[in-house]
């Protein structure tokens, strides 16, 4: 079988590229929206957006969402999209982080910062496994 995490950096655009899209599908008056792209052991490819309010809670982002949705060594994108265009930071939270670890999830990636996308080698990796 294809091992379906390689790194690739092709793949990893590709999927903060879903995640975006994914995200920006929502009719929302804020001015970014996170989404989440999970990727799977057995290869399928699962996709989570954060609810459409200012509240805080974590459990409304879009990696507590996916948590559900993942088995034990999925590999997850997340990307948060600004309304005018362009990616901004997205670093999950510490209690998102939290909960993709013990579902179980190996790494998870994000952008980093503003203005750039993934294809600038502007994300960065969390290895929770």
């Amino acid at each position: 079988m294809q091992d379906v995490f390689k790194n690739n950096i092709i793949m990893d655009f590709y999927y903060f590229e879903v995640a975006a899209e994914f995200a920006a599908r929502r009719e929302d008056r804020r001015h970014y929206i996170v989404g989440a792209a999970g990727i799977r052991k057995d290869g399928v490819l699962v996709v989570s957006r954060n609810s459409p309010t200012h509240n805080v809670n974590p459990d409304i982002h879009a990696e507590a969402r996916l948590c559900d949705k993942l088995t034990p060594s999925s590999v997850v994108y997340v990307a948060r999209w600004l309304r005018g265009g362009g990616y901004a930071n997205a670093r999950p939270c510490a209690a998102c982080e939290a909960r993709l670890r013990a579902v179980g999830v190996k790494r998870v990636y994000y952008i980093k910062s503003f203005d750039q996308g993934p294809l600038e080698n502007n994300y960065g990796v969390l290895k929770l496994r």
